[in-house]
């Protein structure tokens, strides 16, 4: 099978090859009066080609093959070459089906090291879907740790072949109770309060964490590393899940699992931990470590907080959970005050993002922010726009500007209570809350001040609102002149956390 596999990537890439050479060889061939001779060379380095294509394709996949370790008790059951499509980007690689998890693993010609995997049991389902609207050759894999309308897509040979694969795997899993079913006695069960609740809304919230202030180092005695969503089933209702990771001094790392705790208001820690255990989200043993807290989220909802210990400096007591996505850290070139000069900006959100940092892996010519601030010492906040275009020759790479926002704009911005973003640093993100931030400050972008060509900012002017949506559409304070940046003061001592 991978040598047919091989031949028929070989022959249609020498004729891609061979094609594409007689286009511009046989013109040239033609003023030269030999026609016969650029036919020759066109077949040739088409075939040449397709063998040299042909020789590599069998070389990663020989060696693709034996890059997934099994565990004791599992057993391939199919394998092949496949790119996985992450937004609008391909990595290829190859795609393995065991009786226990699907796995995929780039070549070393793409993205060094991805590796992507999930067990059987998260996955919702597979579907057949195309590439660019119209060529029939990949599969869509949604887990139970995506959005509904979310998953994975793979571009793979024979996709009805690994659909059906896919499903027969899933279909021989041992059929376990719901956790509801195995760890609540039917006498502490309490479904009123859940049916009302979803007879009213239709489904259970995502907790919203929103309002929490994230560490992003050790200096405070802890560090968030990421945060990720899933869903658990607790016997008749789906709960979405906010799951955060993070570490302290320690060396102690933990995550804790929020989830809507209405009508299961008897839970424990114990019961918790093994219903997460039966439903495969994650593998430890019964004693791992755990607390299980009553609180509310920001809108004021009942959660229950799950906090589990995954390991010590010593000690792995997780052996697998859910992975996570890495908090956004606060992009500003400029960490000072631009109006009293104090050092202890707080970061409060970032739109309008695109593209990744100049020297990144996945940079692509151009890197464009614009982030908010508070500070805490003066009350005002303070936008920094960053446009970056290695592309361009015409004008600077790299171009800062900034402007001055009063206090009531910017507690204004915190308490958009309609639109909340549970990762506001995000800058790419797109959901309703950053659409309306971009809206409510591009008027004002790069105007009225000379953009800088470094991080250093030197004059900066106030911005103030107009009606409009949203609270009112920033534009720059034609009374207010351009104002130089205030001297920038040593670190204080009773810098907040």
């Amino acid at each position: 099978m991978e040598f047919v596999r091989v031949v028929k990537v070989s022959i249609l890439a020498g004729l891609a090859f061979g094609i594409g050479t007689c286009f511009i060889v046989l013109p040239v061939a033609y003023f030269l009066g030999g026609i016969k001779g650029g036919l020759y060379l066109s077949a040739g380095s088409g075939a040449l080609f397709g063998l040299a294509i042909g020789v590599l394709s069998y070389t990663a996949a020989r060696r693709l093959q034996s890059r997934v370790d099994l565990t004791e008790g599992e057993t391939l059951i199919h394998q092949g070459a496949a790119s996985h499509w992450k937004g609008k980007q391909p990595t290829g690689g190859w795609l393995y089906l065991t009786n226990h998890r699907l796995v995929f693993v780039s070549h070393s010609a793409s993205r060094a090291g991805q590796r992507w995997e999930t067990s059987l049991n998260e996955i919702r389902g597979v579907s057949l879907c195309t590439s660019f609207k119209v060529m029939p050759n990949g599969i869509f894999v949604s887990t139970v740790f995506h959005e509904d309308g979310d998953g994975e897509r793979f571009v793979v040979e024979h996709r009805k072949r690994w659909k059906q694969h896919i499903d027969g795997a899933i279909a021989l899993l041992p059929k376990d109770k719901t956790w509801a079913e195995m760890y609540y006695p039917q006498s502490t069960r309490s479904e009123i309060g859940a049916a009302d609740y979803i007879q009213q809304h239709g489904a259970f919230p995502l907790p919203d964490r929103s309002h929490i202030h994230r560490n992003r180092s050790l200096a405070s005695g802890q560090m968030d590393l990421g945060w990720i969503t899933g869903s658990i089933n607790d016997g008749r209702y789906e709960r979405p899940l906010w799951i955060e990771t993070w570490a302290d001094a320690g060396h102690i790392t933990n995550q804790t699992f929020f989830f809507s705790r209405i009508g299961l208001e008897d839970l424990t820690a114990s019961q918790v931990l093994e219903s997460f255990r039966a439903s495969g989200l994650i593998e430890c043993e019964a004693n791992t470590p755990c607390v299980l807290l009553r609180i509310n989220d920001r809108r004021n909802r009942p959660l229950w907080s799950f906090n589990l210990c995954l390991s010590t400096g010593e000690t792995l007591y997780v052996r697998k959970t859910t992975g996570y996505h890495v908090y956004p850290k606060a992009q500003s070139a400029y960490t000072h005050c631009i109006v009293c000069g104090a050092d202890c900006i707080e970061p409060v959100a970032a739109f309008d993002g695109r593209g990744v940092p100049h020297g990144s892996p996945r940079h692509n010519f151009v890197h464009d922010y614009h982030e908010i601030s508070l500070c805490p010492q003066c009350g005002n906040g303070q936008l920094e726009v960053h446009s970056h275009d290695c592309w361009s020759h015409d004008e600077r790479r790299d171009m800062y500007c900034w402007y001055a926002i009063a206090p009531d704009e910017v507690q204004a911005i915190r308490e958009m209570k309609t639109l909340f973003c549970n990762t506001p640093l995000a800058a790419d993100c797109s959901c309703a809350w950053h659409q309306s931030l971009t809206r409510r400050f591009e008027q004002a972008l790069f105007t009225g001040v000379t953009a800088s060509d470094g991080q250093r900012a030197e004059s900066y002017r106030w911005l103030t609102a107009v009606d409009g949506e949203a609270g009112g559409v920033m534009v720059v304070d034609t009374v207010r002149g351009l104002q130089n940046v205030a001297a920038a003061q040593l670190p204080h001592t009773n810098r907040p956390p």
